[in-house]
């Protein structure tokens, strides 16, 4: 029987369920059980989390920047179409990011193209290759605009126009259906179309933002536009479907730099997104975003963290990214605005080498130092450890909120392994153990979810 005999119980007072501040550290070399214990006991000390393994997997963080590149345009530049690849050697994508993108809404199998679903070739085969690198995928869900171009045959406003006019008659007309797409997407990252490879489960983060330039459709250039509170409404509807089905989804509002002062105080749920989100790879660097609209200004309507992109324009088309998002000072003046990410579309080894050279010299993230995030299980006191191990398991003590709770254990890649409890709790104090036994040898994560917060742990389970 597996017996857990050494830990590194880390809470995430400062971290919203994500797990990139487990170090893990190759070994160079192999160490006898006796040494593995004390190289552990010493790292301990220190406040680091040891795994035997050989990869550095990061993944999206709530706390320390995150830099990321895009999927569907290396997988384009690779051989020509999106999706083209499950191989990461082959895409060309850099290690030591901790998220890539992809443009989801359009459909298409071969010449023909479908209304907006998923498929195995283009969302699955991105969520393939964030489980072999780790990281967190980040989809830019561009629904309802790929909706309205296949059926209404018109364009993007910057791209021929059309969409500007009759983009709010067409959500009118199909809202049912714009629900469904978006739900069956949601399935579609729960299970993977019946597909274990092409599914990234309900437990971990995966970032959706929603409907790039959704303004538009409120803009007076629509022959009806949508109110401001029937374009809160889908958002909130649109939300609240896809947590239904993937509850610890990140959600990410798009940010149209052009709207007026009405659109940011009547328009979007606030309570229903973690993040905000730029699209159209043109956000500056520099104070200003673009059409006067400053990171700051962003951050002081919406008080979330924002995720920036850069490096290509109309249709997509890549561009030469803006220096200014690996230089050290311009980060850290932009963390303090509240930018906490930052995505460009083709990256290479030399832009992953800068990234490598300046993450030690960056700031914590405001919604980690300045907010932190609402969703962290508060400990009962000051105290370091808010879970403690024994022979028989590990003891978790916090404050509650009432509503669900769920006990599981995960990988260090957070691949599931094991429900512990899954039960309804009161406001309060609550106190539990879970057993470590039965576990296969190697690191383990107990992850603890109430409600919509999180608190993890890391065990080691030798025989």
């Amino acid at each position: 029987m597996d017996t857990p005999v050494s830990s590194q119980l880390r809470a995430s007072e400062n971290l919203q369920r994500s797990s990139s501040d487990l170090i893990i550290l190759r070994l160079s070399q192999n160490l006898t059980f006796e040494g593995w214990i004390f190289v552990r006991g010493i790292l301990n000390v220190i406040g680091l989390t040891l795994a035997l393994t050989g990869v550095a997997k990061a993944e999206f963080s709530y706390c320390n920047f995150n830099f990321g590149v895009d999927f569907q345009q290396h997988s384009t530049a690779a051989c020509g179409y999106p999706g083209c690849s499950q191989n990461n050697e082959i895409l060309l994508i850099p290690s030591g990011i901790d998220f890539t993108t992809m443009f989801v809404g359009k459909k298409q199998v071969g010449a023909t193209t479908y209304a907006p679903g998923p498929t195995n070739q283009r969302e699955g085969a991105h969520i393939v290759v964030s489980k072999a690198l780790g990281t967190t995928p980040v989809w830019l869900m561009y629904v309802i605009a790929f909706g309205a171009k296949l059926k209404l045959n018109v364009e993007d406003c910057n791209n021929g126009g059309g969409l500007c006019s009759v983009g709010a008659k067409y959500i009118r007309d199909n809202r049912a259906d714009i629900l469904a797409q978006y739900n069956s997407y949601a399935h579609y990252v729960a299970d993977g179309g019946g597909s274990a490879k092409y599914a990234w489960g309900t437990t971990k983060p995966i970032i959706w933002q929603i409907e790039p330039d959704f303004y538009q459709y409120t803009a007076g250039s629509q022959t009806n536009p949508l109110s401001y509170a029937e374009a809160k409404q889908l958002l909130t509807d649109i939300a609240t479907t896809v947590r239904s089905v993937l509850p610890n989804v990140w959600l990410a509002m798009d940010v149209s730099t052009w709207a007026n002062a009405g659109w940011w105080s009547s328009a979007i749920p606030y309570d229903k997104f973690n993040f905000m989100g730029t699209s159209g790879g043109v956000a500056s660097p520099g104070g200003t975003i673009k059409d006067g609209m400053t990171w700051a200004a962003l951050w002081n309507s919406s008080k979330k963290g924002i995720i920036s992109d850069d490096g290509y324009g109309v249709g997509g088309a890549p561009t030469t990214p803006n220096a200014g998002w690996v230089d050290v000072n311009n980060l850290n003046a932009r963390i303090a605005d509240g930018v906490i990410a930052n995505w460009r579309a083709i990256g290479n080894d030399a832009w992953a080498a800068q990234v490598a050279k300046i993450r030690p010299q960056l700031k914590p993230l405001k919604v980690c130092a300045d907010q932190p995030p609402s969703g962290v299980l508060k400990p009962k006191d000051s105290s370091p450890l808010q879970l403690m191990q024994n022979k028989a398991g590990i003891t978790v003590d916090f404050e509650a909120q009432a509503g669900s709770l769920r006990a599981e254990i995960v990988g260090l890649d957070g691949a599931f392994e094991k429900v512990l409890q899954t039960t309804q709790v009161p406001a309060g104090s609550f106190h539990a153990s879970y057993s470590m036994e039965g576990l296969r040898p190697g690191i383990h994560v107990l992850r603890v979810v109430n409600k919509n917060r999180e608190v993890r742990a890391t065990t080691t389970v030798v025989r």
